[in-house]
């Protein structure tokens, strides 16, 4: 049996501000997912993501500096 106390843990990298601000807004009030960092670039995803180490990254594939791919 898998706990289902623990949290999804997810990352999120876009430029946009509100577009982060509206997605921890839909996914993470009553939800099993837990919004750990946010990034506007692909190399602070990259930082957060060794720092932070979330389960998810949902990130956009046109970032300032790197490929989101």
């Amino acid at each position: 049996m898998a706990n289902t106390d623990r949290k999804i843990r997810v990352l999120i990298c876009n430029k946009y501000v509100l577009f982060r601000e509206g997605i921890k807004c839909l996914i993470e009030e009553g939800s099993l997912i837990e919004i750990v960092g946010e990034a506007d670039t692909a190399l602070q995803a990259i930082d957060q993501t060794a720092r932070l180490r979330p389960d998810v990254v949902l990130m956009d594939l046109v970032t300032p500096d790197l490929s989101g791919f």
